[in-house]
């Protein structure tokens, strides 16, 4: 794990070029994936619609990974509607530590165990192992006091509010090191307002207090990869709501901005033929049924 600290990000905007890192990995993404990876990183709400195939469970993963490995301590949640759908994530949460040594040498563990998976990191020195754990709608009731610092929601669309709500959000609601979060504002607080110091050396101070709490007060996250739905379900009031807001990161993914040949024309122009023109609007090219 300590050669991960050479890429660490103290905070929570990357400080190196995180296509690099994903490159180092032995993945290539599509411009849009790049995108979203860059993104998602350093946003503290992020919501992603996507056409079928762009790979939203393989991003699912790949992120997880990425935020698990590059920020000691953290938990993260990887929620799915179902088993096989998480089984799907695992699947490729498997896949790219197989191919990289990198993430081989800084995990600890990684298994399967009564429908559930999770991923184990060795323990960076003086912070908790970061860790990657499955969950499922089946698991929803029993999720009560389990707290994560980041949450990946993959197919979000067929997640019913109610679970989003009483659930998912207070997940989140502590952060990392609450105590130490409020001691960082505090002293953050009292060194602006020192008259005594002059900018350069409250600038230093400051300098100093960011290194000596790093990685201790990292902002939740909420990450949700979906397809466009009707505008009664109440994604869509959170793509508008999130939509311009500077700490949140929203997108659409129709299947005309792919590269050519990255899908199979022909499902695509069946699917177009085949389909109701809203429905095909909807999946295919994110737009909201009324």
């Amino acid at each position: 794990r300590r050669s991960m600290m050479l890429v660490q990000n103290d905070g929570d905007k990357p400080k190196f070029d995180m296509i690099e890192v994903v490159r180092s990995l032995g993945i290539e993404l599509i411009p849009s994936q790049q995108k979203c990876i860059v993104n998602t990183m350093g946003k503290a709400r992020s919501l992603i619609v996507a056409h079928p195939g762009w790979g939203s469970t393989s991003m699912s993963a790949l992120i997880a990974l990425l935020t698990a490995w590059m920020k000691p301590g953290r938990r993260v949640g990887c929620f799915s509607p179902s088993w096989r759908q998480s089984k799907l994530i695992y699947d490729q949460v498997r896949d790219i530590i197989q191919r990289s040594y990198l993430l081989q040498t800084s995990i600890k563990d990684h298994a399967i165990f009564d429908s559930k998976w999770s991923v184990v990191f060795n323990e960076a020195e003086g912070l908790n192992a970061s860790r990657i754990d499955s969950f499922t709608l089946s698991d929803a009731c029993h999720l009560k006091g389990y707290r994560c610092h980041t949450v990946i929601l993959d197919e979000s669309c067929h997640i019913p509010e109610k679970v989003f709500n009483m659930v998912i959000r207070p997940m989140m609601a502590t952060c990392a090191d609450p105590v130490s979060t409020v001691r960082y504002q505090q002293e953050m607080e009292t060194i602006s307002k020192l008259q005594m110091l002059s900018t350069k050396q409250k600038v230093a101070a400051l300098e100093d207090l960011e290194y000596n709490y790093r990685g201790v007060q990292p902002r939740s996250q909420i990450i949700m990869f979906t397809k466009a739905h009707c505008k009664a379900n109440y994604l869509y009031k959170l793509y508008q709501n999130w939509t311009g807001d500077p700490d949140a990161f929203t997108v659409t993914y129709p299947y005309y901005d792919s590269p050519l040949d990255f899908l199979d024309s022909r499902i695509v122009g069946r699917a177009k033929i085949e389909m109701t023109p809203g429905m095909f609007k909807a999946i295919y090219e994110g737009e909201w049924a009324d």
